[in-house]
């Protein structure tokens, strides 16, 4: 068992016996979940939501014991949606001071998110350091929580943010060379590229940073007890084979030539 299965396991060990103490407690009979399309772990294909993570939650329903309904809109709304209340759960977002303001997250990730810059093969621009964004042009999907060092070079000037709905708008802009450069997570941009082979896009070897994704509850719903729970399930969920049956199966269609 690698140090990952290792830690997710003790992790679940550790919840199930300090998540509940003698008092008895209540879930949610349904959970309606908010997300966008973020191939390969959640997209829609033949009218049916599928992905990496659609089958995560279709595990984490049936330990649960609860029916999860997932909807797709933009990021930027999601969030909207989740703050109002509108939803109950949002996926998968990165933890900020402005988002616990109105958001309840898992300690237990649903994946780890490895930043990197994509752009136009045809182009000789490299990252070694930020110092190589001066004056560049960003694509950058709304919503999307940026890093600081992101985003303190946009605040002085150094670089130049061009918003766009999703991740295939920013592509097409490096496509047409509108934009120079686009920041995402490797593993989905490198699942939409194989999708594409039309784009002349490539993926940039250092990342610019690993962060973990959580699962959220808007705080708009009082279930205190609901996040130990998922915790302890989703931990089991990603030290089991079916999962790792799953994930390979993402990851073949990505490598495949």
């Amino acid at each position: 068992m690698g140090k990952k299965k290792s830690f997710l396991l003790l992790v679940a060990l550790f919840l199930m016996r300090s998540a509940y103490g003698e008092q008895e407690v209540v879930f949610p009979k349904k959970l309606l979940c908010a997300t966008h399309q973020f191939a390969p772990y959640v997209y829609l294909e033949d009218k049916r939501i599928q992905g990496v993570e659609a089958e995560v939650f279709e595990l984490l329903g049936q330990r649960l014991g609860i029916k999860i309904k997932i909807v797709l809109m933009p990021w930027a709304r999601a969030l909207s949606e989740a703050k109002s209340g509108n939803v109950d759960c949002l996926f998968a977002a990165f933890k900020s001071p402005e988002r616990e303001h109105y958001l309840d997250f898992t300690t237990t990730p649903l994946h780890i998110s490895e930043l990197v810059f994509f752009k136009h093969k045809s182009t000789d621009i490299d990252y070694h350091s930020d110092q190589d964004l001066n004056g560049r042009i960003l694509a950058m999907v709304r919503g999307f929580k940026n890093p600081e060092n992101i985003v303190a070079m946009q605040s002085r000037n150094q670089l130049t943010y061009v918003e766009v709905a999703g991740l295939m708008q920013s592509f097409q802009m490096l496509q047409k060379k509108r934009a120079e450069l686009v920041l995402f997570n490797r593993f989905v941009g490198e699942y939409i590229l194989k999708q594409n082979p039309q784009l002349n896009i490539e993926a940039m070897r250092k990342p610019v940073r690993s962060t973990p994704a959580y699962i959220a509850i808007s705080k708009k719903r009082q279930w205190p007890d609901l996040i130990p729970r998922i915790d302890q399930e989703l931990a089991l969920i990603l030290i089991s084979d079916r999962y790792q049956k799953i994930i390979a199966g993402y990851q073949q269609s990505v490598q495949a030539e």
